[in-house]
């Protein structure tokens, strides 16, 4: 194997080991509330895990991950309210913070950061 492969290879695993598949529970200041039982004080909540994405009235099951740089590219289950569809977020960390930002890929101008909940 030459450098070049080598070093190829070394930014791949890297690019894996901090992309969105990191364990805990992260959350915005609501979705925290939520998870440590405490209740949120408003109607939008994020929190991200291992498993996907919950939000106030709905959540989304992970079914298959794909990795796009330094971010990974979540392919989704939805339900809420009686509905069911699917979905897709990008999910990249964050420079410098224990956290990543998410957003769906249809509307990827509605950002959302999620910090680890503590």
């Amino acid at each position: 194997m030459n450098i070049l492969t080598t070093g190829f290879l070394a930014a791949m695993a890297l690019g894996l080991a901090t992309a969105a598949s990191a364990q805990g529970v992260y959350g915005d200041p609501d979705g925290c509330r939520r998870n440590s039982g405490a209740g949120a004080l408003g109607d939008e909540l994020t929190i991200l895990d291992s498993q996907g994405i919950q939000f106030f009235e709905s959540g989304c099951s992970l079914k298959n991950k794909v990795p796009i740089g330094a971010r990974e590219r979540y392919f989704m289950t939805c339900n809420g309210e009686g509905e069911t569809w699917s979905s897709a977020y990008d999910v990249e960390p964050l420079q410098g913070r224990d956290g990543y930002v998410l957003w769906n890929i249809e509307t990827p101008e509605y950002r959302t950061e999620v910090l680890r909940c503590r």
